[in-house]
């Protein structure tokens, strides 16, 4: 059985489903019985900032926990991108459940506000990167020592918290700024002053999808005077 018929066999079970629990209990079922050199496969779950704990599996036992700053799982929740990891061995981070075990893929799977770190789990992450998820506030534009133009940005994080990113030149022209809206971070998490902020590595703008319940509207309300007592 190749990916493809095994993708096309979940999606069918899964066809109507909305529970998360009996989709990745199905998902690491028919995925673990298809492949025979799938030693481990499973979920960990994000159950508190910084901290994942594990979900359905199947395979040998695996660690019940894992905080975000430990292992390769933990990089993934972490960043928010997928760990293939060929040489487990060669990673120094490697949480070794299993000594069996000598590669890993780690795919990040999010609900729809895929949420990541938040502003009150950046001192546990300083010297890593990190994914966050911000609304942005203000942008400002300056320039290094060398005269190369540089923003600063900040923004708030789904605890209503805020957020303060640095975005050197090659990252402020790779990345811009698109207006207000939400906005999904990649940086490494920096320590100045006793204050956290992130060094910005990549940026991209959320998409916003408009409300059909008002797609029809074509003017506007009209104003109305309010008479004060």
């Amino acid at each position: 059985m190749d990916h493809d018929e095994v993708y096309q066999r979940i999606t069918s079970i899964l066809d109507g489903e909305n529970d998360w629990v009996t989709a990745m209990a199905t998902v690491v079922c028919e995925m673990h019985n298809a492949f025979e050199h799938y030693h481990w496969t499973g979920f960990y779950r994000t159950v508190s900032p910084g901290l994942l704990k594990i979900g359905p599996y199947q395979g040998g036992h695996g660690c019940l926990v894992i905080p975000f700053d430990k292992g390769i799982c933990g990089a993934a929740a972490r960043t928010g991108e997928t760990q293939d990891v060929p040489n487990v061995h060669a990673r120094p981070e490697h949480i070794a459940c299993s000594s069996s075990t000598n590669s890993e893929v780690v795919v990040p799977v999010t609900n729809t506000e895929g949420e990541g770190v938040a502003s009150s789990d950046l001192k546990s992450f300083i010297g890593k990167e990190v994914q966050v998820w911000g609304y942005l506030v203000t942008a400002k534009q300056t320039r290094t020592a060398q005269g190369k133009p540089m923003m600063f940005g900040n923004f708030l994080d789904r605890d209503g918290l805020f957020i303060d990113t640095v975005h050197f030149p090659e990252a402020a022209r790779k990345w811009p700024f698109r207006g207000k809206g939400i906005y999904r971070i990649h940086g490494k998490v920096i320590e100045e002053f006793g204050c956290c902020s992130i060094d910005v590595q990549s940026m991209k703008k959320a998409p916003m999808h408009p409300d059909p319940r008002y797609a029809d509207i074509k003017r506007k309300l009209p104003a109305k005077k309010i008479e004060w007592a």
